[in-house]
């Protein structure tokens, strides 16, 4: 908060008390930073107190816009190279969303997307959220990713009797 109150050129301010609208103590510095801790309107008061001792008051409403919170789990928990991963959004109040898989692929913007790594480490994937006040939040998440193949099926086989790939 900036105070942008005027005494008159004989007199000067002495004292600054703001009540920031939530029942906290306030303030008694001229410029005062202040964290509310839930969304809503409030209002703020500045009283000021000059060295004659005059009094002067004012008040302003202010809006303290919602946070959005990240969250997100992936599917399946256990994951190899070259099989999809895929994200599921636990975020709240969010209204965009970015994904960063942490292996040079850029951003996924999707609100739940599937991801293949293709290299056998650890990555840190975090998710970015946003809501429609420009507010972000953020969180990451490791995975292991196993350098083991899912096991495949052969798509074709022979098993005609001639001695050849008779077996599966």
């Amino acid at each position: 908060f900036t105070d942008s109150s005027v005494a008159p050129i004989t007199d000067s301010i002495v004292s600054w008390s703001w009540d920031f609208g939530d029942g906290s103590l306030g303030s008694t510095q001229q410029n005062p930073s202040y964290l509310y801790g839930a969304a809503g309107v409030y209002t703020v008061t500045l009283v000021i107190q000059t060295l004659s001792g005059c009094l002067d008051t004012t008040s302003q409403a202010i809006i303290i816009d919602p946070n959005p919170v990240a969250g997100f789990t992936f599917s399946p928990a256990s994951v190899t190279i070259l099989q999809a991963l895929t994200m599921l959004d636990n975020s709240t109040g969010a209204t965009s969303w970015g994904y960063d898989f942490d292996d040079g692929s850029g951003i996924d913007s999707s609100q739940s997307p599937s991801h293949i790594y293709e290299s056998p480490i650890t990555f840190f994937i975090t998710q970015y959220v946003a809501n429609n006040f420009g507010c972000i939040d953020s969180i990451t998440i490791d995975i292991k990713i196993a350098n083991i193949y899912p096991p495949v099926l052969p798509l074709a086989f022979t098993p005609n009797g001639d001695g050849q790939n008779d077996l599966l």
